[in-house]
């Protein structure tokens, strides 16, 4: 067996443990996958979701290699960032050290991988790609392509991104038959699509909180504590990984009149609205018809109110209710049942509350 072949069969046994397999492009679902890759390879295009995906089996670098090739990052970058020979990496230094084998810290760094020891087969393939020169530029496309895997699994994601571009230039240039070609630009697709969908929606909350007439607080206080710092007997636990599927689940059963309402439908509501805390947990509490109901204090616009969690309609036995709100609104949410209740909240020219009031939303359509 060469050691071409025995290499191969090291790095696909690593790609198994990283859970590195090939990203499936039906996921890019809301983003045109030629703009995608764009974005990937350093085109400036402006982010849409208009066009639709392409099939998973559509091959993810050929339609953009044809077009014109890359731009941003390319080989002859990758090739002009290499060290000169006889140096190597200690912490932060560059030390110069005529003994460095790029191929022996390649093995190594893969060592370190089997170990989970991700961060330091990072810096050892780091190293490795960095003294691959000329004539190797297949081994320094691996190297890089492994050390991004590592830098995913450390959080360093914006790096790890920059990695793959340059080990995709490098596969499509001098080994474009290489498996973990493929699984390069569809890793880095993953990454830089997650990084543009997360960055759109932080400026769509921060444009929605300048318009937004009423802001809620996100802390509330519950009144009538006893001794300080103790949780009060009215709330109740609920598993914060659940909520989200609680919250979709509500907003499934509404109208086209109630989601617009709440300014979220079922495919977003889970990324907009969140659970109020109580002392830094979820607000949730357990509530019975006839019993004395919970009141809480929430702060709107800077000023605090206090509102009684009496909702209307409730159904009969212990009900156990989850308070929401997307900072705009508040809902109540009863988490075995579904339904939902919203907070009218009537607002004055100086952004005061003049009345609050639950109303339970009927999901049925006038």
């Amino acid at each position: 067996m060469s050691k071409n072949d025995l290499s191969k069969r090291l790095t696909f046994r690593i790609l198994q443990r990283l859970h590195l397999g090939r990203f499936p492009i039906s996921r890019l679902s809301t983003c045109g996958l030629s703009e995608a890759l764009a974005l990937c390879l350093g085109t400036t295009l402006v982010f849409t979701c208009s066009n639709p995906c392409p099939a998973e089996n559509a091959h993810p670098g050929a339609s953009t290699a044809k077009a014109g090739g890359l731009q941003g990052t390319t080989a002859d970058d990758v090739m002009h960032l290499d060290r000169p020979a006889g140096k190597s990496l200690r912490g932060k230094a560059e030390v110069l050290d005529s003994s460095v084998n790029p191929q022996q810290s390649f093995e190594e760094g893969m060592a370190e991988i089997d170990k989970k020891n991700y961060a330091a087969a990072a810096h050892l393939l780091k190293i490795a790609a960095a003294h691959f020169g000329h004539g190797f530029e297949k081994n320094k496309a691996e190297s890089l392509y492994f050390e991004a895997g590592c830098r995913v699994m450390i959080g360093e994601k914006d790096e790890a991104a920059n990695l793959y571009r340059m080990a995709w230039d490098l596969f499509e240039k001098y080994d474009p038959r290489n498996p973990y070609k493929e699984t390069a630009i569809s890793q880095l697709c993953d990454l830089t699509y997650n990084r543009l969908r997360a960055e759109k929606q932080q400026k769509l909350d921060a444009v929605a909180l300048k318009r937004a007439q009423i802001l809620v607080d996100q802390n509330i206080v519950l009144e009538g504590r006893v001794e300080q710092g103790a949780v009060p007997g009215a709330l109740v636990v609920v598993d914060k990984r659940l909520i989200p599927a609680y919250v979709q689940r509500s907003f499934f059963q509404m109208t086209c009149l109630e989601t617009t309402e709440l300014g979220s439908n079922a495919t977003n509501a889970q990324y907009r609205w969140s659970p109020m805390q109580v002392y830094t947990k979820p607000a949730a509490f357990g509530i019975a018809s006839g019993f004395s109901d919970p009141f809480v204090k929430i702060k709107v616009n800077g000023r605090q109110y206090s509102v009684k969690i009496n909702l209307p309609n409730l159904r009969p036995g212990l009900r156990k209710i989850i308070l929401i709100t997307n900072k705009e609104k508040v809902c109540a949410i009863d988490l075995d049942a579904a339904d939902t209740w919203l907070l009218q909240m009537k607002r004055e020219r100086d952004g005061s509350i003049s009345s609050l009031s639950w109303r339970k939303l009927t999901h049925k359509k006038n």
